[in-house]
């Protein structure tokens, strides 16, 4: 768990006039990461697509556009499952319906995207009709005229002040009352280049009267007259409008019969040719000789057995290859451990080698998480939240692991809501200035637990315990650090890191008994200054000299933790000042939309806190946590296969 799957790399070996069959085994098996070929040697070349390749490839294409535009549904669990060979009898048909000239989805979904921008259009159009009808001016007052140009569109006030003091402009502006930007300038033709000078500054939408009049008459094939009021213009345009909405009405009930009909047979089809263009293309990454195939690639070490026994049956050799430098990342996190990778990807996917720190993140990052807001009220719309999250997106976040991680970090919200004896920022117990602001108080009810702790009157305790964790987190970082100079056989940064685990003990001592006043039999210095030397030494044998230029740097780190309290008592205290603000209407004739203003606050401040403690939390990984043990740079495993769901190989084929 703390490490990624062993990985061993081997070569596949066998017949040329076997490989195409060896290739369907093999892709049934779904365990090999295959390595990218060389250009070969002069006995093995990179071999070249099948045929059908390229026609596949242009299918499943259309076919990725069409379900991109359409957003169809796939079912996890259909009903049951095709056979290969009654998919491929009806790929003429699904094929016709794609980009033929029956329904034709392509050319639907082109069509509706089409009209979906002309009806945008026409309604813009429209819209800024309705605004210049409001100036009075109807459209033969526009011109053209011989020796007079206008210009009409949208600006703000400030279009009169440019204006001022130019005497040769005529500005006629809706009433103020018609609260419209729309404007009409009126100017001697010689004039036009300076006045563009004039108006180059402002934020203007300029809107030419002859194309809003064009447009429409351009459309006299459908029936349309020339116009000459603005009055017949909007109701030509509205006429246009409702055209093109019986248009689109027309096409989207085509789209969706077609996808009622043959929704299953197209998600067959999508999932039978990204099989099939798979496999015609893997020849590209497999060296062909003479007589002979060979595969390089990567699968799992507890897999090895099953790869042999199946490539037996087929005459090919599995060779193992010495272990190599450069191998793919398989993670291996049992149940909900596995939504926490989420995080480690986020920073950078481990080495196949390398430990994995997503179980470490599933324990910390809650408890850090919780720690800074801990309030059973946020913990509770928190645990909401991310149930909402795990099946839908809130602007652009969500999905399963994303809901998964916020409810770990929800429900550890609330356990710290009750150490703190905290809801909302009311406390349990009455206590401080505003003692009328309590859960007991509001509830009238008798509670005879208060809370652990308290987060503005033990300040010097949170701080103590969170250097505690942050020391703890730290030394942590560091033994893994080791272990993993360990497993490489690196022994002079195992002698560095020691060195590093020394210094930050110095420095924790130091930071004790300034906070917490911890007796000492010994001067504090005869302790500190010895781990100092000590460590520094090491650190310098282990790593050199440059190393110990950043001695402070773990210092550093060490106080970083502060936030994990300090932060948390900033939200408390601005939860507090709405509390005293909101909770006295509750009592007036405000009661009802004091309440309501109060739970919806209460959730902005919710997000708010949400998106500090997530932040917070996952820099004191991804910064001082990761930066003593790990490196990332992994390249994820993704085996030669397809998890069929709509599809099966038929009995001849071996299923």
């Amino acid at each position: 768990m703390l490490k990624p799957d062993e990985m061993v790399e081997v070569l596949l070996l066998g017949q040329k006039e076997r490989m195409k069959e060896y290739v369907d085994a093999l892709h049934e098996l779904a365990l090999l990461h295959i390595r990218e070929p060389g250009t070969g040697d002069g006995v093995f070349q990179q071999g070249v697509p099948e045929p059908e390749a390229g026609k596949h490839s242009e299918l499943i294409t259309k076919l990725r556009i069409v379900l991109e535009r359409v957003k169809i549904d796939a079912d996890k669990k259909p009903a049951g499952q095709v056979e290969e060979s009654a998919v491929e009898k009806n790929m003429d048909t699904i094929e016709s319906i794609i980009h033929g000239t029956g329904i034709s989805l392509i050319e639907s979904t082109d069509r509706k995207e089409k009209l979906n921008d002309e009806i945008k259009r026409v309604e813009q159009h429209l819209s800024a009709i309705e605004e210049i009808r409001k100036l009075g001016l109807e459209i033969g007052d526009f011109g053209p005229y011989e020796h007079i140009g206008v210009i009409t569109g949208f600006c703000d006030s400030t279009l009169e002040q440019k204006f001022r003091d130019v005497n040769w402009v005529k500005i006629t502006r809706a009433p103020r009352k018609a609260r419209s930007t729309a404007f009409a300038l009126f100017y001697p033709n010689e004039k036009e280049k300076e006045l563009r000078d004039l108006i180059a500054g402002l934020q203007i939408r300029e809107v030419k009267i002859g194309e809003l009049v064009s447009y429409i008459s351009s459309r006299r094939d459908k029936g349309v007259p020339v116009v000459h009021t603005f009055e017949e213009l909007t109701r030509m345009y509205t006429m246009e409008l409702k055209n093109l909405q019986k248009e689109l009405h027309e096409v989207d009930m085509k789209i969706a019969y077609a996808l009622k009909k043959y929704k299953t047979e197209i998600l067959a089809t999508r999932e039978y040719l990204e099989i099939r263009v798979a496999k015609e293309e893997l020849p590209q990454k497999i060296l062909v000789g003479e007589t002979s195939f060979l595969i390089d690639g990567w699968l799992p070490a507890r897999e090895i057995e099953k790869l042999k026994k199946v490539s037996a049956s087929y005459g090919v050799s599995v060779i193992p290859v010495e272990d190599t430098n450069e191998k793919p990342t398989k993670l291996n996190n049992p149940g909900v451990t596995k939504n926490f990778e989420l995080l480690t990807r986020m920073y950078s996917l481990p080495r196949s080698e390398e430990i994995d720190p997503s179980l470490l993140m599933f324990i910390t990052f809650p408890l850090f998480f919780g720690l800074i807001i801990g309030d059973i009220g946020y913990g509770l719309m928190l645990l909401g939240l991310a149930l909402y999250l795990r099946n839908h997106q809130l602007v652009g976040i969500g999905g399963k692991q994303v809901g998964n991680v916020l409810c770990f970090a929800a429900i550890s919200t609330i356990v710290f809501g009750f150490v703190f004896g905290e809801m909302f920022g009311l406390p349990f117990l009455p206590h401080g200035e505003h003692s009328g602001y309590a859960v007991s108080t509001l509830l009238g009810i008798e509670m005879g637990y208060g809370g652990l702790v308290n987060k503005f009157m033990d300040i010097n305790f949170l701080m103590v315990a969170t250097l505690i964790a942050g020391y703890v987190h730290l030394l942590l970082g560091f033994a893994l650090g080791i272990y993993n100079e360990f497993w490489h056989k690196n022994y002079r940064h195992i002698i560095g890191k020691s060195g590093w685990i020394v210094i930050l003990t110095g420095f924790f001592v130091g930071v004790m008994r300034l906070f917490a006043k911890i007796p000492l039999p010994v001067s504090t210095y005869y302790i500190i200054i010895p781990l100092f030397v000590i460590g520094t030494c090491l650190l310098i044998a282990g790593e050199g000299f440059i190393a110990s230029l950043e001695f402070f740097s773990i210092f550093s780190n060490l106080l970083s933790y502060i936030r994990l309290f300090a932060v948390g008592v900033a939200k408390a205290g601005v939860a507090v000042a709405v509390n005293a603000l909101v909770v006295p209407l509750f009592f007036t004739s405000y009661g009802i939309p004091a309440i309501l203003a109060f739970f919806i606050i209460h959730f902005l401040l919710l997000l708010l806190g949400a998106l500090s403690a997530g932040l917070h939390a996952i820099r004191l990984h991804y910064v001082e946590f990761f930066t003593k043990f790990y490196e990332g740079g992994g390249f994820s495993y993704n085996p030669f296969g397809y998890r069929r769901i709509y599809t099966k190989r038929g009995e001849k084929d071996g299923s």
